[in-house]
């Protein structure tokens, strides 16, 4: 079976072009993989969050101030996080009464222009 191929091509003036072919391999957990966390991100309040964890500035967010961030109520941040975190796309860690999150980078990196 030959693999899919992407063509691109970019217009560089007047007539002239140039395109590059990709190949990609994808299985199917991947694609399924990338289509929950795409799916995921597909809400406003959710890429916001997302975009938020991402620029901090420290390693961890406290949800106290995702809540503050999104001007949203605590359970319904708490909603949003869930569906962030069963799409892989963040960790969530409670020490006593405090939640914190984090993205979890390896299935991030490709989402960080």
């Amino acid at each position: 079976m030959c693999a899919p191929s992407l063509v691109h091509t970019v217009g560089m003036g007047e007539g002239a072009h140039t395109s590059s072919t990709v190949n990609f391999q994808a299985n199917s957990g991947s694609v399924d993989r990338l289509a929950a966390q795409a799916k995921a991100l597909g809400d406003a309040t959710r890429l916001k969050i997302f975009e938020y964890i991402s620029a901090s500035s420290t390693p961890e967010v406290c949800v106290c101030d995702i809540v503050d961030y999104v001007q949203k109520s605590q359970a319904t941040v708490s909603h949003h996080l869930r569906i962030l975190r069963d799409a892989n796309l963040i960790i969530g860690e409670r020490r006593g009464t405090v939640s914190y999150t984090h993205l979890r980078a390896h299935e991030t990196d490709s989402y960080l222009v």
